[in-house]
Order: C-alpha cells, then structure tokens, then sequence
C-alpha cells in the first residue's frame, strides 16, 4: 500500500483521525467509490484507480503534512515553505 493511503489508513484504524458523516458527507460518499485497478502492473504498485477520489487525494495530501518524519519536515508531498 501506497504510504500515503497507508498512513490514512492507520490513523482512522488507530482513532487518531475520525471523519464525521455531518462534516464530510462527500468525503465518505467517495471513500465507498475508492477502488484499485486489476491491472496486474497497477496491483504491482497497488495504486488506486484515479477515478472518485479528489477528496480523498486531499485528505491523503493533509496527513501527509501532519508527518513531519517524512521527508525531513516537508510532507511526503514536496516543500512546506510557502512559494
């Protein structure tokens, strides 16, 4: 699993991030579309299909930034230092 999809994964399992339906009723909606590709080199990667999954991405990008230990400070996604 990817370590972003990972982490996520982790941190809703462990309690440590909990997503209210009241808050987040697209976020949810789209997390039951979330699929992988059967693509035997897409399940090598075990990357998801890029369909349904904006608000997902989002959130994936957000706890990226929550993990300083990733990538020396800067998220799993680049720089942290505004442009």
């Amino acid at each position: 699993m990817r370590p972003g999809i990972a982490s996520g994964t982790a941190r809703i399992g462990t309690g440590g991030l909990k997503i209210l339906y009241e808050r987040c009723p697209q976020l949810l909606h789209e997390a039951e579309l979330y699929t992988y590709s059967d693509a035997q080199a897409d399940k090598q990667a075990e990357a998801p299909v890029d369909d349904h999954n904006h608000a997902v991405a989002a959130l994936r990008y957000l706890i990226s930034r929550l993990e300083p230990w990733r990538g020396c400070g800067q998220g799993e996604y680049g720089s942290s230092s505004a442009a």
